[in-house]
């Protein structure tokens, strides 16, 4: 069984590899993703929004795959992005 999530990626801008950076949040956002995605079978994900200062898209993953959410943390803490689950607007 899969699990999916809408996740919304910006600058961290309380981290100093966050505050650091000077290329475009989303490139760093893809980054993350690209990293996270090749670490465990099961894991994907589809770009929905791109612009200059976030990067929205939606993830999918194995349920069984516990680690994901710890993975996806450690990845956008090296590359100074922060996530948080997409509203509604």
């Amino acid at each position: 069984m899969e699990k999916q999530s809408e996740l919304v990626f910006d600058r961290d801008t309380t981290s100093v590899v966050g505050l650091g950076r000077t290329i475009r949040p989303s490139t760093d956002a893809i980054s993350a993703l690209e990293n996270w995605q090749v670490k465990a079978p099961g894991r994907s994900y589809i770009e929905l929004e791109d612009d200059d200062e976030s990067y929205r898209a939606r993830l999918t993953w194995n349920s069984d795959d516990h680690a994901a959410g710890n993975d996806l943390d450690d990845y956008c803490n090296q590359f100074g992005v922060q996530r948080r689950r997409a509203t509604s607007e």
